[in-house]
């Protein structure tokens, strides 16, 4: 193959990430990253029988360096490379004398700035201490293991299988794609990361992705078409979360499920009728903050200790009664139970001072039953031909912990089954454990464990628009999505994405079959 000596040897031109605005300008900002001046350079790129020790870069604009003894390496490793710049010209020398017959790359990872607008540039020369220049290339794609959307400006590194020594790398585009040039026949490593600190070695808590087997095979040249997976690795259990909520409410979340926790606040385990599941990983906790100020949270969870303290004025616990409807648009579907919330654990209510009135006639509406759990009240209504109530809380229909309820009125919206749509899914082409996510607008409005995907799964009462649907792979039946781990080799589960839009109107269903 053809040997082009004066291309500019970028492989990634422009990295704009640290690109700073001032408040005094000049002009345009500079969005290019340098360039090198690829006819000057000494020697040229791609040069055999390389037998000396330095190398002169002249660029397009003056540059400086960004912490060269860190950012400029060289594979094969073993040489430390010395910079230093003169005008617009970087310098490049060693000492350590080089391998025969070796094709050698040094590649500048955000190495080198430019003086105003501090953009960087990936930049790799090659040349070789023999007669020619190792010629395979490998390119590969890195996508999001959850979202499917390619990565941009992560690292791909081959690594020798013995040494763990880095042979070569890239970076990708905004597409997600990455090409590795100047390949020797062998057998590499590759994994995917964001670098965080610059030293072309994964770290636990960088976000990664792999091949299959983390392994590749390279006699020849090779466009894998196989994107590689990429994902955040777990980390360590911890309680993320420790907030007081005026008056009596504590939050916490954590990075693991904490639905097994126990917790004490000063000394005394809370009773689990006080504590208020929220998701897998976060709860609600009630207390009486009358006569304290301070708060010892102990927390106690199959894979988290921890003890938080918590501290508060009179001024920020003091916060008054307050009540909202549980929908924050005031609708109901007919499924749904009536519900609102208060800022703090309720004690009692008296449904005698909860009025209810059919807006459409001013009739007054006897509540089927009104009950109360944790901060939340529902109400059940006989909601046959009933399109806009109105609720009415007196003064004292509700007691809580810290106050007493004041009156407040809602009207609500009770939507009817023929202002909504359904979609009936046929999921016969799945024969194990899945998790069907159900999406519109980019959210998740629905999301279902089934062990036994058959046909006539419905999804009911949706809003007319338009939706679509992402499929789990539930390799291991726990109901959720599982992220990889590299240290076994285990990949992120595997997602099925659905991009055809699924249009629903009222009072119609429609009828979709996945897996196809």
């Amino acid at each position: 193959m053809a040997r082009y000596r004066y291309l500019v040897f970028l492989l990634v031109i422009i990295l704009a990430s640290c690109a700073q605005v001032g408040t005094i300008s000049g002009g345009e900002i500079d969005k290019s990253a340098p360039k090198p001046i690829g006819k000057r350079v000494n020697p040229l790129n791609e040069t055999v029988l390389f037998s000396g020790n330095s190398i002169e870069m002249p660029f397009d604009e003056f540059i400086r360096l960004n912490n060269p003894s860190e950012n400029i390496v060289m594979v094969p490793p073993g040489v430390k490379v010395n910079a230093s710049i003169k005008g617009k010209t970087l310098f490049l020398s060693w000492e350590e004398s080089l391998q025969p017959n070796t094709t050698y790359a040094i590649y500048l990872n955000n190495a080198v700035k430019d003086i105003t607008e501090s953009n960087d540039t990936l930049i790799q020369y090659v040349f070789s201490t023999g007669t020619i220049i190792d010629s395979l290339m490998y390119s590969t794609t890195v996508v999001d293991a959850w979202t499917n959307q390619p990565i941009k400006d992560c690292v791909v590194g081959l690594y020798d299988l013995d040494s763990n020594e880095i042979v070569s790398f890239s970076k990708t585009n905004s597409k997600g794609e990455a090409i590795l040039r100047y390949l020797s026949p062998n057998s590499y490593r590759l994994v995917a990361f964001n670098d965080e600190n610059y030293d072309l070695q994964l770290q636990d808590h960088e976000p990664l992705g792999f091949p299959i087997n983390d392994v590749i095979k390279l006699d020849s040249s090779i466009t894998d078409s196989v994107a590689i997976r990429f994902y955040t690795p777990q980390r360590k259990p911890i309680l993320r979360t420790s907030k007081f909520l005026a008056p009596g409410r504590i939050l916490l979340g954590a990075n693991r499920t904490i639905s097994d926790a126990k917790i004490s606040i000063n000394g005394q385990e809370i009773e689990p009728s006080k504590v208020k599941k929220i998701e897998d990983d976060s709860l609600i906790v009630f207390t009486d903050v009358n006569n304290v100020n301070n708060l010892e949270v102990v927390f106690r969870s199959l894979e988290i200790n921890d003890t938080t303290k918590l501290r508060f004025t009179d001024g920020q616990k003091n916060r008054p009664f307050s009540i909202s409807c549980k929908n924050s648009d005031n609708k109901f579907k007919p499924s749904e139970m009536i519900s609102f919330v208060c800022n703090d654990f309720i004690t009692t209510i008296d449904p005698s001072l909860i009025e209810i009135t059919n807006l459409s006639d001013s009739s007054l509406i006897q509540p089927l039953s009104v009950r109360f759990e944790y901060d939340e009240i529902f109400i059940e209504l006989n909601k046959d031909s009933l399109t806009e109530v109105s609720v009415l809380f007196k003064d004292s229909a509700i007691v809580t912990t810290h106050s007493v309820g004041i009156e407040q009125a809602f009207t609500l919206q009770l939507l009817l089954e023929r202002k909504l749509g359904s979609i009936i899914v046929d999921l016969n082409a799945y024969s194990s454990d899945i998790v069907v996510l159900l999406i519109k607008k980019g959210e998740t409005m629905r999301e279902v464990a089934i062990s036994t995907p058959s046909s006539g799964f419905t999804f009911s009462e949706l809003f007319p628009g338009e939706y679509f649907f992402k499929i789990i792979r539930d390799n291991n039946a726990n109901k959720k999505w599982d992220i990889g781990d590299y240290r076994s080799k285990t990949q992120a589960e595997e997602i099925d994405y659905y991009s055809t839009p699924i249009k629903v109107r009222p009072n119609w269903d429609v009828d979709v079959k996945l897996g196809e």
